[in-house]
């Protein structure tokens, strides 16, 4: 797994980029254009608040680092396999998912609803419109949703947001696991993986459009070792370095400047790629950025110091906690503040309070609620599997 540490830094970094989008929704909803996540005001620097492209790198890397896992798994079994997996799928995002509509709870019976007057503050309609007007949370209703709703239910679940990917990611980690478990050549699977996603992305609906990063993501699982040969030249190394650099660059910095100054080209650009236009253009970069990565030993270094594996072991606990803090204690410290300071002072506090928070509140749920998810989940598989091959 030394080979995948630098994925687990790119998910770090990019929770963070999901934490900055939302801080800039609430806070500075005037950074935000008219292109969702491309700001005038930023330029090059949008990608540092783009949510919806960290949110596509998400799906890829879970795609991988789960295809990457089931390659040093024996399974017997395809089919016992799979629900197996699916089983230790769903304990590893449930339980978490649980806890953090626990927090939100608590956060409700605290403080209260922040959001509409955070919202009329700041002129953010995103914040003020999180919730339905009236909403207050129960533990029935949370639970439902952290069990059963936010997997396959037909509407995110209300208590928090950022849920919305969860069908996602549940039902590309099931893709995942049948491509694996039952194409297992190399060729064939390559072939079905390029069928699964053609046919993914050819559907009109947003669901599956995004489920067909995962069978492209076991695609590149397959293919990344192509380019981690250790006999390579040095001069090929050093060409690879530059190409890799130079796609994760046109990802972030090239694109939003082209989008926003050359916005018939690029539109043009994108129908010739995706005639049916349900190929996102965060879908499109979010794929650059990894092959980038996979080709370049510099970003690998990178991705793979200290700060960036910590951001990646508690990029999940950030992603799921950041929403409910930045609503509640971020929402409060900006109307508290606001009444003394000016627009710009309080927002910049109340989004470091919102940060910082968020990071240390991530590190105490990686350690005390996702590391026991992950040995419960990993235990409940191996005892489905044993029960079934007892009863074989």
């Amino acid at each position: 797994m030394r080979r995948l540490h630098y994925f687990d830094g790119l998910r770090g970094w990019a929770a963070l980029v999901v934490v900055l989008h939302h801080l800039e929704l609430t806070f500075a909803p005037e950074l935000q254009g008219q292109k969702d996540a491309i700001s005038p005001i930023l330029g090059p620097f949008s990608f540092l608040a783009d949510g919806p492209l960290a949110v596509a790198i998400f799906f890829i890397l879970s795609g991988i680092v789960l295809s990457e896992g089931l390659k040093r798994t024996e399974v017997t079994n395809p089919v016992t396999g799979l629900t197996s997996l699916i089983l230790k799928r769903w304990l590893r995002l449930s339980l978490p998912i649980i806890a953090a509509g626990i927090l939100v709870l608590t956060l409700f019976a605290l403080l209260g609803d922040r959001t509409v007057e955070t919202g009329r503050l700041t002129g953010s309609g995103w914040i003020e419109d999180l919730f339905p007007p009236g909403y207050r949370p129960d533990l029935l209703e949370v639970l439902h949703e952290a069990i059963l709703g936010a997997f396959i239910g037909p509407n995110t679940p209300l208590h928090d947001p950022v849920l919305w990917t969860i069908r996602v990611e549940f039902l590309g980690s099931i893709l995942v696991f049948a491509l694996c478990l039952f194409v297992r050549s190399g060729f064939a699977r390559l072939a079905a993986c390029a069928l699964a996603g053609a046919a993914l992305i050819a559907t009109p609906a947003w669901l599956l459009n995004f489920c067909a990063l995962f069978a492209i993501s076991v695609a590149i699982s397959d293919l990344r070792h192509l380019s981690t040969r250790d006999d390579q030249e040095e001069h090929y190394r050093m060409l690879r370095d530059i190409t890799g650099l130079g796609m994760i660059f046109l990802a972030t910095c090239v694109y939003p400047v082209l989008d926003l100054h050359l916005p018939v080209f690029m539109q043009r650009l994108g129908e010739i790629a995706d005639p049916a236009g349900h190929l996102s253009q965060w879908t499109a970069r979010s794929l650059l950025i990894v092959g980038g990565l996979i080709l370049s030993r510099s970003a690998q270094d990178f991705l793979s110091r200290p700060p960036s594996l910590f951001l990646g072991r508690i990029s999940f606990g950030l992603y799921l906690l950041h929403v409910p803090l930045l609503w509640s204690v971020g929402g409060s410290a900006y109307i508290a503040m606001s009444r003394h300071w000016p627009h710009w002072a309080a927002a910049v506090v109340a989004s470091l309070l919102v940060l910082i928070g968020s990071g240390l509140a991530a590190a105490i749920f990686h350690r005390l609620v996702e590391r026991p998810a992950i040995r419960i989940a990993a235990k409940a598989s191996n005892l489905r599997l044993y029960a079934l091959r007892r009863a074989s």
